[in-house]
Formats: C-alpha cells, structure tokens, sequence
C-alpha cells in the first residue's frame, strides 16, 4: 500500500481516463448527495476543511466491474446501472468517497441542469448581506449582478488570482470589481487554493495484484 496526495483538480483530471480513475461496484456504494449538501461541500473545501482525507483506491491490472464518474447527473438516474466490465490493462478502482462524485459533479457537470455558482463577494461574516458562497442555480442562468459565477470557469492551470480576474473581467461589472476587488480576489484565491495549489485529497493506493 502506498498513500498519495494530489490536488482535487489533478484528481478529476484523472477521473473516466483510461488507466485513470473510476468507481468500484462496493457493498456500500458510491451515491450523489442533495444540491445543498454539495454545495456546503464547496464551502467547507475553500473554508480549509479537509473533506478528502481518506480515499481508498484499489489498484487492478485484470478486468472488474466499475463506472464512470457521472458529470451531468439527474435525479432519476439510476446510477447502478452505469457499472460495466473493464477490460483495461491498469484500473484504479475508488472504493469509497462520495464526496469525490459530489465535487466532480460541480466542477464538471450539472444537477438536473442546474450549475454549481460560485459568489465572487461572499463573505464568512454573518453580519455581511451576503454569505452564500455556493450555489446551483438553472442553466442557462443570465447573471445580471455579476457576482455569480460558474465554479467551473475558476478551475484551469491559472492559480494567480489577478489573471483569473482579468479573465472573467468581462463577466463582472466594474462597479462591483472597483468596490469589492479585494473582497473577489480574496474569495478567488480560497477557490483556487483549495482545489487547484493544496494538496488534501490524500489516498491510499493498494496493488490487489501483489
């Protein structure tokens, strides 16, 4: 067994790729949470909680049962029914770790067509009008305020804060940017360090094959 620990972007990256990672048909199960309880998700990563502090990964080089991340998920769906053989030389098999799924979605997907939001001027005082900082709103959503913005148009190989604002600059009125410049970049800087620069999905890999 060996522990490993990656960013979550460098884990999704890996998610449904051929020799990369899939999930593993377990007693258990691997599920989709509510909307909220995704969206509490977000707030608790870019809040420094580590929510991935223990996956489990099951390193095959035979056939097995297992599916794939699913990205645009609706509540109907029966998810058991995405297992299938693999009949890859090398599969890594996630055996436990919803939230993993809950992330993917927001990052990669949808939930019954609506899209995880995040709130550029939130704030962690309760004092504050907003404190919201995630939500999943219906798609296509015309953002009017421009302070929502799609969670999936933070996560790229851009971890500056100020080149990512400059990027979505034209998704975001410049009366809210000269007011609250410090306030998104600070908020922007939480997204990113939490998915994109620290390393806290932590994962322990055991060969079956050994």
């Amino acid at each position: 067994m060996k522990s490993v620990s990656y960013t979550i972007n460098n884990v999704l990256d890996a998610c449904n790729k051929e020799d990369g990672l899939w999930i593993g048909n377990t007693r258990k199960g691997i599920e989709v949470s509510k909307k909220k309880e995704i969206e509490e998700l977000f707030r608790l990563i870019i809040s420094g909680s580590n929510v991935l502090n223990n996956l489990l990964v099951l390193e095959i080089d035979q056939p097995c049962i297992a599916r794939k991340f699913i990205a645009e998920y609706k509540s109907h769906l029966e998810i058991n029914s995405f297992f299938q053989e693999r009949n890859s030389q090398k599969t890594l098999l996630l055996c436990n770790g919803q939230s993993l799924q809950d992330i993917y979605i927001g990052l990669k997907g949808s939930y019954d067509r609506y899209e995880l939001y995040f709130n550029l001027i939130s704030s962690y005082d309760h004092n504050s009008e907003v404190t919201n900082k995630f939500k999943f709103l219906p798609f296509p959503y015309i953002e009017e305020t421009g302070i929502w913005i799609k969670a999936k148009d933070l996560i790229n190989s851009e971890i500056n804060s100020d080149k990512i604002i400059k990027k979505i600059r034209n998704k975001i009125p410049e009366n809210v940017i000269s007011k609250k410049y410090d306030l998104i970049k600070a908020n922007i800087q939480s997204f990113i360090n939490g998915f994109s620069i620290k390393k806290n999905a932590h994962i322990k890999i055991i060969n079956v094959n050994n």
